[in-house]
């Protein structure tokens, strides 16, 4: 087993090129679930840090799939999800952050969810600020494919609405902006939720 400081040490002062080809050659011929894990990470840190998120994002979905722990496989499972968002493969996303899902404890699945959410919108902002309206307008229907909340729908169908208007698209705009949900609708949604957590409660009180 070589461990990730002996890794560090190794490639240290040395250019990316050299450190990728140590990288490799100690792949294939390490065995050992930890180094493997630490190697691949290195790996993809060197290609993030070279703004290549396609192969980063594949480096870190096999660094978690080397990983032993639930906890390791989750949190980088979540990274590469994050970084197929940055490459442009939404398919390549979702699937990573299904495997993220997967290995997230039932407890913390509506937060994990919460935290997907978020890494999707703040990567379009990141798109709309770069001026790549089409970029951001894919990412934007994708996170409207996810458990949202009715009043976050309707501030993302707004926003996405904005960004048709802006590429020359009134009909898709329009389009988005019908179909948003009424305040009716949002409220008995609100009520329910409520119902929900207070139902928990009384259960969690009484020890059930």
């Amino acid at each position: 087993m070589v461990t990730k400081e002996e890794i560090l040490n190794e490639i240290k002062n040395k250019n990316d090129e050299i450190q990728l080809e140590y990288l490799e050659k100690l792949l294939k011929k390490e065995t050992n679930p930890l180094t493997r894990k630490n190697a691949f990470i290195i790996m993809g840190d060197i290609f993030i840090k070279r703004l290549l998120w396609m192969t980063a994002a594949k480096a870190y979905l096999d660094a978690a799939d080397s990983a032993v722990s639930e906890l390791d496989k989750k949190e980088l499972f979540f990274k590469s999800g994050e970084l197929y968002i940055k490459a442009g493969d939404l398919f390549g996303a979702e699937e990573a952050f299904r495997k993220c899902l997967v290995n997230t404890q039932r407890r913390d699945i509506g937060t994990v969810q919460d935290k997907i959410i978020e890494i999707h919108v703040s990567i379009a902002k990141e798109f709309e600020s770069k001026r790549n309206s089409t970029k951001a307008i894919e990412v934007y229907k994708r996170i409207l494919g996810l458990n949202l909340a009715s009043e976050k729908a309707n501030e993302v169908k707004d926003h996405l609405a904005k960004l048709y208007d802006r590429i020359g698209k009134p009909f898709d705009a329009d389009k988005l902006r019908e179909q948003k949900i009424s305040k009716e609708e949002i409220d008995a949604e609100k009520k329910r939720k409520q119902q929900a957590v207070s139902a928990d409660n009384i259960l969690r009180d009484l020890g059930l």
